[in-house]
């Protein structure tokens, strides 16, 4: 979450032209700080759900068109990406599969 505040700052709100088309915040994005909250409240369940849900989607298209994205992207950031979408794709199939 934190790198994410950091590109999105270097991307769109200071003048650093060669982060501008940052293609790195679709897994290092902001909303990873934002959404914290709402884990330790338990009315927002459904919304922390939708977050997963949407998250595990952006990563998958990421890592299925890590090829073809216009910036390079270091494959040692693969292992990364795939953590992430594991812990949002588990989170959506607890929620889905196993009611608790």
């Amino acid at each position: 979450g934190i790198g994410g505040l950091i590109l999105f700052f270097l991307a769109f709100i200071s003048s650093h032209p060669a982060t501008c088309p940052n293609w790195n915040l679709l897994w290092l994005h902001p909303l990873h700080v934002a959404v914290v909250p709402l884990f330790w409240i338990k009315r927002a369940n459904r919304l922390t759900v939708c977050y997963h849900f949407i998250n595990f989607a952006a990563l998958m298209l990421l890592l299925v068109g890590w090829h073809w994205i216009p910036q390079h992207m270091n494959p040692a950031f693969i292992p990364c990406v795939l953590s992430l979408a594991v812990r949002s794709g588990w989170a959506v199939y607890r929620s889905v599969w196993i009611k608790e």
